[in-house]
């Protein structure tokens, strides 16, 4: 997702003719490697023969927008516990993709909640829209690419119960990290939505059990307390107000601050080598 977010920070008007023509090889080399572990190539040389066998196949990329700026993401978009790992495990890199377990310890054991307001689009079955025959945003506000569909607040617009969370994570990939099994429900890569996971408060024990849930066969999936909703926009605005806020993560990466974000799928965007 660099690539694109780089093309758009330098305003590049020709985006569209861009993401064409380029075709992405997925080359694992960090400690999650999500994509290459979606398409079954965890490992460099299974990589790199799949890039020389030269097949293709698309892949789904989302717009996050978060106070007048749009991102570019593949992976996911993580908050509370999620990102908190994440982002407290950076100086653990050296570890690989053992950090997320190490620093997911001490983070469970604390089981914070946070506070925070969700609304969904869910995903309708409708005909999806290829975007790159569609016009794309060449607007300053955002910068070069697909045109945001669901910006306006519409009656389909859904907002979850209850502002007290322990666990969210957006999900656009079948897999968010080599070391977990697959999240969310028949989640796939070029589908045009995304699964959103979310736990509101619960007891410390049932936290726990389903923070274990994480490992082999991923029973977190099966928690009686543990909702999946498949969407193809949503709305994660923190409660600024509290206290200790939770960072905002998209693949990986840190957003600016904890105002709030919207999000919405462009399906199909781009190519990969698979």
């Amino acid at each position: 997702s660099n690539c694109y977010n780089h093309i758009q920070e330098y305003n590049i008007i020709d985006f569209k003719v861009i993401i064409n023509l380029t075709i992405i090889g997925i080359i694992p080399g960090g400690s999650g490697n999500g994509l290459a572990g979606s398409i079954k190539t965890p490992h460099v040389i299974s990589a790199v023969h799949c890039i020389i066998k030269g097949n293709t196949r698309p892949l789904d990329i989302f717009s996050l927008v978060q106070s007048g700026f749009r991102r570019f993401g593949f992976l996911g978009v993580a908050w509370t516990i999620f990102s908190v790992i994440d982002f407290k495990s950076e100086n653990l890199r050296w570890m690989g993709g053992f950090r997320f377990e190490v620093q997911g310890v001490f983070e469970t054991l604390g089981s914070e909640v946070y506070r925070g307001r969700i609304s969904i689009l869910r995903e309708n079955n409708d005909q999806v829209l290829d975007v790159r025959n569609e016009d794309f945003e060449e607007e300053e506000e955002y910068g070069p690419g697909p045109k945001l569909l669901y910006q306006e607040e519409t009656n389909e617009w859904e907002v979850l119960d209850g502002n007290e969370y322990m666990l969210f994570f957006a999900v656009s990939t079948p897999v968010v990290a080599t070391e977990y099994g697959a999240m969310g429900h028949n989640v796939q890569i070029n589908n045009g939505c995304m699964d959103i996971l979310v736990m509101k408060r619960v007891s410390k024990f049932s936290f726990i059990k389903a923070m274990l849930g994480m490992d082999g066969d991923m029973s977190l999936m099966n928690h009686p307390d543990l909702e999946v909703f498949k969407v193809k926009a949503f709305k994660l605005e923190p409660d600024l107000d509290q206290r200790n806020q939770a960072p905002i993560g998209i693949d990986g990466e840190r957003t600016d601050g904890f105002n709030h974000v919207h999000v919405e799928v462009h399906q199909s965007l781009i190519n990969i080598y698979h």
